[in-house]
């Protein structure tokens, strides 16, 4: 195994709340902005951990790094490239360990998995929600009036009529033609904005795919775009752990289901915004709900537009980019939502 620390996640530890509270720390100047780039490398390496438990997931902190080489520091006006010197890694390290994001942790099966072949023992480090952003104030004065308001109130009643009178929709493609969240975080994950303070409407890509199985190398060039309206914007990296929890929980029900399912299956799924909220441990309030319905607003305008040689044809055929009789395409399109 590579040298370099190993930082443990535990599952759900990065939601949509732990990146809000990152975010008023760089309002309130307590933290550099850089520094959100690294947690959301984070988010992305977790989504293909190579170790993981049934409590969380190791990733390679030096492979999170590499994520962010080319990108634009946000710490500075000027368009500069965020330095990522092995020196400056290390800073950065002793930062988060230092501000109380990563803590020392021991896992002596983690441990044994990373060591080198020498006999190092690997550096551990456990991923937290640090003090000073746990006991980060927030007002919930608006939220509580919100919820008690008739705007509100008539809101609920009308999706529990949706919810209550509306069944459950199916893929209208086979299971093994969906593309699992692994495929997603490792192709797609930095063909998107890296943060929200990038405007950009279109972002190209370059990339070698190797084979699942047979390792052979394919190239694909992925162009990104989102459509032309001014309120329009290409996903960031906060909507992929949104994105996923829609995979799971899609996938959960067609699992508990699988004995009764038949072919073609609808393509339309309902999900309760106020259980959606409450999942990622926000109140049901009128800013979370426009957080939600801008990130579902994000997956499903974001267009992949892809094209491909003869060895990433697999991956085409994963992504469902097949013509009428099932043979897979040198180029097409797909979006991460399912209708």
């Amino acid at each position: 195994m590579a040298s370099g620390p190993v930082i443990f996640i535990r599952n759900n530890l990065l939601d949509a709340k732990y990146f809000n509270l990152v975010d008023a720390l760089i309002t309130a100047k307590q933290l550099k902005p850089s520094f959100r780039l690294f947690i959301e490398s984070f988010n992305t390496s977790i989504l293909t951990a190579e170790y993981a438990t049934n409590d969380g997931g190791c990733i390679r902190y030096f492979d999170a790094c590499d994520m962010l080489v080319g990108k634009t520091d946000p710490d500075y006006q000027t368009n500069r490239e965020l330095k990522l010197s092995k020196v400056t890694r290390y800073n950065r390290l002793k930062t988060l360990i230092e501000l109380g994001f990563l803590e020392p942790t021991s896992k002596p099966d983690v441990v044994e998995l990373y060591s080198s072949t020498k006999g190092k023992p690997v550096t551990l480090y456990q991923l937290v929600m640090p003090s000073s952003i746990a006991n980060a104030s927030q007002s919930q004065s608006g939220d509580t009036l919100y919820q008690h308001s008739s705007e509100y109130r008539a809101q609920r009643r009308q999706e529990h009529s949706h919810a209550t009178n509306m069944t459950f929709g199916y893929m209208a493609k086979r299971l093994d033609k969906l593309g699992s969240m692994d495929i997603l975080a490792s192709i797609f994950y930095d063909c998107i904005r890296a943060t929200n303070s990038i405007d950009a409407k279109v972002i190209e890509k370059e990339k070698v795919v190797p084979h699942p199985e047979t390792k052979v190398q394919g190239k694909i060039s992925i162009t990104t775009s989102t459509s032309t309206a001014n309120d329009a914007a290409i996903m960031v990296p906060d909507d992929m752990v949104l994105l996923n929890y829609f995979y799971s929980s899609i996938n959960e029900h067609l699992i508990s289901h699988i004995e009764n399912l038949t072919f073609p299956f609808q393509n339309l799924f309902r999900f309760d915004a106020r259980s959606v909220v409450l999942d990622f441990m926000l109140d049901d309030s009128g800013g979370n709900r426009e957080w939600l319905d801008g990130a579902v607003k994000r997956i499903v305008t974001t267009k992949f537009n892809l094209r491909g040689d003869s060895k990433a044809l697999w991956l085409f055929e994963k992504l469902g980019i097949v013509d009428e009789e099932g043979p897979p395409l040198c180029q097409g399109s797909c979006r991460l939502s399912f209708s």
